[in-house]
């Protein structure tokens, strides 16, 4: 059993993978038995705030005999389909680059937070004292 996306411009996914880029026609897709299928995602219109949900499904699948088709091997379920997604070697290096963004402002994040427990803990250190030499 094929599925194909005809340019949608709302998407259609299979276990929560697009099946192709918005307004462009996906390559036929194979669906097993058991496979989530999702048309579209919620749409709001903001002059009317209406929402429009998307429509899930889990597809149970019959050949002509009437039996029930296989589901997805496990392997193919647990490695999300990687053999079909297209990530080209730009789209990697931009990630990498934005994974390395985050992690120096976690770094400088948690240095100015060390600094400012140290100011914390000398301005009670400070105001200990403080009050000690008065009850002195």
């Amino acid at each position: 059993f094929l599925l194909q996306d005809t340019k949608s411009s709302n998407g259609t996914f299979v276990n929560n993978q697009r099946l192709g880029k918005c307004n462009e026609e996906s390559l036929p897709f194979e669906i097993f038995s058991g496979d989530v299928v999702q048309f579209g995602v919620d749409v709001t219109e903001n002059n009317r705030k209406t929402t429009h949900n998307c429509i899930i499904i889990e597809v149970k699948l019959y050949h002509s005999d009437g039996n029930e088709a296989l589901p997805r091997s496990p392997i193919d379920r647990s490695m999300g389909q990687i053999k079909d997604v297209d990530i080209n070697t730009q789209t990697l290096y931009q990630l990498a680059q934005y994974i390395q963004e985050a992690m120096h402002r976690e770094q400088m994040l948690e240095q100015k937070l060390d600094y400012l427990q140290g100011v914390i803990r000398d301005t009670q250190q400070a105001s200990n004292e403080g009050w000690q030499a008065i009850i002195d």
